[in-house]
């Protein structure tokens, strides 16, 4: 994930969230985000478990992390 500025474009923070290290010939992944407050939850549904990120909006710093 990356946040960019709305003026330049430019990269203000980019955050790579740890995969469940599952190996799959066929995977399906669905992820979903919702912003709340200043925090960026993403849920990664896959057929291998899942997990739960919260993200600080102001550096990408991982908050917390739940996972299967």
């Amino acid at each position: 994930m990356k946040r960019l500025a709305l003026k330049t474009g430019k990269v203000e923070w980019s955050h790579g969230c740890d995969a469940l290290g599952v190996g799959h010939s066929e995977y399906l992944h669905d992820v979903y985000l919702e912003l709340r407050d200043d925090k960026l939850v993403v849920v990664s549904q896959a057929s291998g478990g899942w997990w739960i990120e919260v993200l600080a909006t102001v550096d990408g710093k991982r908050l917390h992390r739940w996972h299967e």
